[in-house]
């Protein structure tokens, strides 16, 4: 059976990464861009070595299915 496509956009989602609590690698962190419209560019907040951030990319629909089990967390 397959998985329903999931109506969520990269901009969508890189929005509620925006609003959202992040951290990376337990340093505060923010959702920075979209790159090849389907990539979330996350970075440190704050540099972590000298003038260096820590940063990751994660695919948008990725970055989705977190939020979406965080929310449900903080529902139960």
């Amino acid at each position: 059976m397959k998985r329903p496509v999931p109506t969520v956009t990269p901009d969508a989602v890189f929005a509620a990464l925006r609003a959202a609590a992040l951290t990376l690698d337990g340093v505060p962190a923010c959702a920075t861009s979209v790159t090849e419209g389907r990539f979330i560019v996350i970075a440190t907040a704050r540099p972590v070595l000298g003038t260096l951030h820590a940063s990751a990319e994660w695919h948008y629909l990725s970055a989705w299915r977190v939020l979406q089990q965080r929310a449900g967390a903080f529902r139960s």
